[in-house]
This record gives C-alpha cells, sequence and structure tokens, in this order.
C-alpha cells in the first residue's frame, strides 16, 4: 500500500485547478476504499498538498468557520476514486463543487502491489 503514498503524489503534481474561484477544500478523513482514518497519510498529504497551493483545507470531521457553515458553495470536496481488480489497484482524485459538478479529475494511478 506504500504506492498508494505514490498516487497521492501524482495527483498532486497533475493539480490544476483555478485558486480564485475557491477559497477552501474539504478532504475526507477517511477515503472509502480504507479500514482507517488518515490510513497510510493520504488524508494529510492531500491537506497539506493544498494548503501549500494556498487553500484553506478542513477534514470533513472538522467544524468549519461560520461563512463556509453559510456558504457550502465556497469549498472543493476532494476524493479518491479506486478502481481496483485481482492485480492491479487504480486510483484517481477528484475535486467536485456544491452542486455535485466535477471540477478536476487526475490521471489515473496504477499500482501491481
Amino acid at each position: 500500500m506504500k504506492k498508494i503514498v505514490l498516487l497521492v503524489v501524482l495527483f498532486m503534481y497533475s493539480f490544476s485547478v483555478a485558486q480564485e474561484n475557491y477559497k477552501y477544500v474539504i478532504v475526507p478523513k477517511k477515503f472509502s476504499f480504507f479500514s482507517e482514518e488518515n490510513e497510510y497519510s493520504t488524508s494529510s498529504m492531500t491537506k497539506a498538498f493544498f494548503e501549500k497551493e494556498g487553500f484553506i483545507v478542513f477534514y470533513d470531521t472538522d467544524e468549519f468557520p461560520s461563512e463556509l457553515a453559510n456558504n457550502r458553495c465556497l469549498a472543493l470536496y476532494a476524493n479518491a476514486i479506486k478502481k481496483s481488480n485481482m492485480f492491479i489497484t487504480k486510483i484517481n482524485f477528484e475535486l467536485k463543487d456544491c452542486a455535485n459538478k466535477m471540477v478536476f479529475s487526475s490521471i489515473q494511478g496504477s499500482s501491481r502491489e
């Protein structure tokens, strides 16, 4: 599963969203295909990347500031999608807006481990 960390890094390099439209990014504390919160540090690495890019980042379990709580459309919602079979794990990251419209999708990373 160390390859998943590599896939997160691939996502980080393929990120190119216009930052002036969105102020916040909300990252899940636990991605749906993991059994524990922040497994393999994927959530914290994703959060650190967006903070480095100038966004204000919150986990989905955090308490939001009043500005974000009143207007959820100020944020993008990050998610990782896992598509696997018996031999290959494939993951890509998506950023969606408040209307569940996909704003950005990364290239698909894969691992044979």
